[in-house]
């Protein structure tokens, strides 16, 4: 029998309990009203995030908090209390849980799978109240509650552990035989259980689905406000990401106001513009005009970024130090979620030094051009003169040096001679001239050409000679640099009206890969300088632009050809070098040559010839010329010289006197650019037939036969022309004595 005393005093205590319920369901009241909005407000949001199903209850809640709460509600209400997840896994320690459940039911393995069976249906998701029923293990009241979040079964709050006149001695008695429990121990642990009225209890059960719903209210409100986080986080990053792109790119950004007021700028405008971030926020770009674009410009600027529409274009505007460039722009205007225009957004991109690229670029297109023009021009005409100052030569030769002819002979050669003089130079500027390149200290080049210099300008002008230091060594022809020295001194001469000076100095420079970025045409590496300044009357713009055009010239008719520049350009260009002028009206010119340093082996220069005219001795003479003029010329050249001659206008009729000559001849003097077959190509297949034969080549236009530097090949043997007797005599006598 139960114990009546203990049962009295415990239905006694249900007053207590009672008022104890009553208050705690007077603080929910409000809480529960508050619970009602909020239900309303989470589903107004927006749709729970897609991951929702990855989330559990101890990542949403403080577990430490939530048992508090727990421990807080049992000691309220008087009844046991546990949260479990969905499938009856306990989250928190269970709270006033009695002895009967605690240590004898759950203590049996069939009593504790009874339970945990029992605690899942509990929480089922009921939504409109708590579901109560008689526990599957001990037929005691239990009552539980699903915790949701997002439509997601995270938790059941479940409590209980009380009894009423339905659990009769003879089914609890049962039960405990059923589950392997002690009897007696059961028993005596049934009546510590509390006894609390039914109605009660389902007043309990209804505080708890408030409390639980207002748990998943909290556990949604945690998920969006994750959410939300995560997206602010993301959000900042991104912001971060494309602030660090805008201050770190080299492009120019910066935002306005539908005014035109500056209101942001990137690092790149301050270094572009020279200006600091604060000396233009608050201004307009207006700041930047140069004035080289009107006003019409900047109207139909505004008038398309007004209208909407994205403009873009080149500004010519000026830096805070005055100087000007070039930038290409693209403005954007920005729009509010109504459509207004509420800022404008430029991205700009220094142009000016791809536009100086471009420039030069277009230049040497341009000199390139001339340059071919001038050699292939050079190239005629070489051939031509090449017939009459050899025909001037071959009757000099025949006739009495005191014969009246003699003299007639020597104006043809001398003006002959005067227009091999403009061949050369424009073959020099078409960089085609061939060149014996030497190892030279520039600094004794210079002095030795000094006592010339001044006699070219004249006593009224003073030449001053300023050798620089522990020079490094060139490598380039001598005569090249007499060119170079003897046409800008020319020219620094003419600039000079009465009186003045020329400075020819030299030097050591080396550039770095920083420096060449940011001065257009210069190269890295060490170089020697040289340079030769006036104090004459200067060049403007216009005439700078022009300066290395064969046939300009400033000069009044009959003074210069107009060739003087252009030759300085080509061989320094055909040397690997490059040439800056700096020249204003009335400040002078000042002319900087920078030469290829070269730290290689000195070369050995050819011991000078005699002056007597080598003969030949009979030896055959294979001539291969296609313009018959030529081929007769040279023939009988090399006849008044002691050879025999078979000559050939064409590659095909060479190869067949090959083949019915092969062992008397013993040089080939074949021309390089002829039809069908070049000159390499004729040699290249005799010289299969008689691997010994001895070739010379011939040409009044050199590309074909030298290498892209202008230096001939090793081994390769070459007379430009126009060339006299005497220098093919002498060419073709040291090819054969070389060969025994």
């Amino acid at each position: 029998m139960p114990d009546t005393d203990q049962t009295t005093k415990l239905l006694c205590d249900n007053a207590e309990l009672q008022k104890r319920i009553e208050e705690l369901e007077a603080s929910l009241r409000e809480q529960e009203q508050i619970r009602e909005t909020l239900e309303k407000r989470i589903f107004e949001i927006a749709q729970p995030p897609e991951d929702v199903q990855n989330i559990c209850f101890d990542s949403l809640f403080n577990l430490d908090d939530i048992q508090r709460l727990q421990n807080e509600f049992s000691d309220a209400t008087g009844v046991a209390s546990i949260i479990t997840y969905p499938d009856g896994t306990p989250i928190t320690a269970p709270s006033n849980f009695c002895r009967l459940c605690n240590t004898v039911i759950r203590k049996t393995e069939k009593g504790l799978a009874n339970c945990i069976k029992s605690d899942a249906t509990l929480g089922r998701f009921h939504p409109n109240g708590p579901i109560i029923q008689p526990c599957l293990s001990s037929g005691l009241w239990d009552a539980g509650t699903s915790i949701m979040v997002g439509g997601k079964h995270i938790a059941n709050w479940l409590i209980g552990q009380v009894r009423d006149e339905t659990q009769t001695e003879e089914k609890m008695r049962a039960y405990a035989r059923e589950i392997g429990a002690d009897e007696q121990v059961f028993m005596e642990a049934l009546y510590e259980v509390p006894a609390m009225p039914s109605k009660k209890f389902e007043q309990i059960a209804k505080v708890l689905f408030t409390l639980a719903s207002q748990l998943s209210a909290t556990a949604y409100q945690n998920v969006q406000k994750s959410r939300f986080i995560t997206k602010r986080k993301q959000a900042e990053a991104e912001r971060k990401r494309l602030m660090a792109a805008i201050e770190q790119t080299e492009e120019i950004i910066f935002i306005t106001d539908p005014e035109g007021t500056i209101q942001y700028t990137n690092p790149a405008f301050e270094r572009v513009t020279g200006y600091q971030r604060n000396e233009v926020l608050g201004k307009t770009p207006r700041i930047l005009k140069s004035g080289m674009q009107n006003e019409a410009f900047y109207t139909t600027m505004w008038q398309t970024l007004t209208s909407g529409k994205t403009w873009g274009g080149r500004f010519n505007n000026k830096r805070k130090d005055g100087s000007i460039y070039t930038e290409e722009a693209m403005i954007s205007p920005v729009r509010d979620p109504s459509g207004t225009i509420v800022n404008y957004v430029a991205v700009k991109r220094d142009i000016t030094r791809e536009l100086e690229t471009e420039q030069q670029l277009l230049q040497a297109q341009k000199m390139e051009s001339v340059g071919r023009l001038a050699g292939g021009i050079a190239h005629d005409f070489n051939n031509m003169l090449m017939v009459i100052l050899s025909y001037a030569d071959l009757c000099r030769d025949k006739l009495p040096r005191e014969h009246p002819v003699h003299k007639w002979l020597n104006e043809i050669t001398n003006a002959g001679q005067h227009s091999v003089d403009i061949t050369s130079k424009l073959l020099a500027f078409a960089r085609r001239q061939t060149i014996s390149p030497l190892v030279l200290d520039l600094n004794d080049t210079v002095s030795s050409m000094l006592k010339l210099l001044r006699r070219l300008i004249g006593e009224n002008i003073e030449l001053a000679w300023l050798p620089g230091a522990n020079l490094w060594r060139v490598k380039l022809d001598p005569s090249q640099i007499d060119q170079i020295l003897a046409n800008l001194s020319v020219n620094a001469r003419d600039a000079i009206s009465n009186t003045g000076k020329i400075i020819i100095e030299t030097g050591n420079v080396t550039f770095d890969e920083a420096y060449c970025a940011v001065h257009a045409g210069t190269v890295p590496g060490e170089f020697v300088l040289l340079t030769v300044s006036d104090n004459g009357c200067g060049m403007d713009k216009d005439v700078l632009a022009h300066i290395y055009d064969p046939f300009f010239t400033t000069k009044e008719t009959g003074r210069g050809t107009g060739l003087g520049l252009a030759t300085v350009y080509g061989i320094v260009k055909q040397n690997n070098g490059f040439i800056n002028v700096y020249s204003e009206p009335g400040k002078g010119t000042t002319f900087k040559i920078y030469l290829p340093s070269f730290d290689g082996e000195n070369d050995k220069a050819d011991i000078a010839k005699t002056n007597a005219i080598p003969k030949g001795q009979g030896e055959t003479v294979l001539l291969v010329e296609d313009e018959q003029s030529l081929r007769v010329t040279c023939g009988l050249l090399l006849e008044t010289l002691g050879y025999k001659v078979l000559a050939a206008d064409t590659p095909e009729c060479a190869q067949n006197i090959l083949d019915q000559h092969p062992g008397d001849i013993r040089l080939l003097l074949t021309d390089v650019v002829m039809p069908g077959m070049n000159g390499r190509q004729l040699a290249e297949r005799l010289c299969t037939v008689k691997p010994d034969l001895n070739v010379l080549f011939m040409s009044g236009y050199t590309a074909d036969v030298i290498d892209h530097h202008g230096i001939l090949e090793q081994g390769v043997h070459f007379i430009s022309k126009p060339f006299s007797r005497v220098e093919l005599a002498r060419k073709v006598w040291e090819i054969l004595e070389r060969k025994g």
